[in-house]
């Protein structure tokens, strides 16, 4: 993944694939991935999820852009919790 800065490559400095958020009656497994720039050192996290939880997530418009936001803040919450 390059960087959103300086658009370098990153590598992976912390992965955390036990976080899970729960919406609803949905689940949905995720990982969690601190990654730095190789070039300027700038970190940022990213969230993961399968292909088939992207779906489910398109097909039923479940999640609204806050609740998103919202489960995305809850895991980072989690992720420095953490460290």
């Amino acid at each position: 993944m390059n960087c959103p800065k300086c658009r370098a490559r990153s590598k992976v400095i912390d992965t955390n694939s036990d976080a899970s958020v729960n919406h609803k009656k949905n689940k949905v497994g995720t990982v969690l991935r601190v990654r730095e720039c190789r070039n300027c050192g700038h970190r940022w996290s990213t969230v993961e999820l399968t292909t088939d939880d992207f779906k489910a997530y398109k097909a039923t418009d479940v999640l609204k852009l806050d609740e998103i936001k919202e489960a995305v803040q809850n895991l980072m919450n989690t992720v420095n919790q953490i460290k």
